[in-house]
């Protein structure tokens, strides 16, 4: 980003910047670009079972099936986050917990993400206390989430992608 750029509002978890630059043609225009703090999603496996939660999402006001998800706080690792997550969310951490793909875009909107593969769940629990308002957790088929997926009736994220590139390369058609 350009040295010009000026901080209109930053929250919790946004911070929006504009900054004017000028073109190869010798026009200036204003840019905008947004930076969110990094995430977290797991995909939490238990032989040919995923779990999801259910969730209601304030900012949607409506209950949604996601997969678990969330911040990673200051100073923190995203693996430390990913098994914070799990604990808050679910009440497992994960024995192996393997980094499945890392997306960081860079353009008008700067979301470092980060997909966890979670096994070996062992039952651990901490409080959740950023808002979150999980209704359920629930133990499902990988192919009834792959449907879900498909059929646009699992929260969209990242993590949907990566969860059917994984359901395709470990089950064969």
């Amino acid at each position: 980003m350009q040295s010009n750029k000026k901080l209109h509002f930053e929250g919790d978890i946004l911070k929006l910047y504009t900054w004017e630059q000028t073109l190869t043609n010798g026009t200036k225009k204003v840019f905008e670009h947004v930076e969110r703090r990094p995430t977290v999603s797991m995909i939490a496996i238990e032989g040919d079972y995923v779990y999801i939660i259910a969730e209601h999402r304030y900012e949607v006001d409506e209950v949604v099936d996601k997969f678990p998800a969330g911040f990673v706080d200051d100073g923190e690792e995203p693996r430390e986050a990913a098994q914070r997550e799990l604990q808050e969310e679910m009440g497992f951490k994960a024995g192996k917990l393997t980094l499945l793909e890392r997306l960081t875009p860079r353009s008008t909107f700067d979301f470092p993400e980060y997909v966890f593969l979670a096994e070996n769940l062992i039952e651990s629990s901490l409080p959740c206390d950023d808002g979150e308002d999980i209704i359920e957790v629930k133990k499902l088929p990988m192919k009834e989430v792959a449907d879900m997926i498909l059929e646009e009736s699992l929260y969209y994220s990242f993590t949907s992608f990566v969860f059917l590139k994984y359901y395709l390369q470990t089950h064969k058609f």
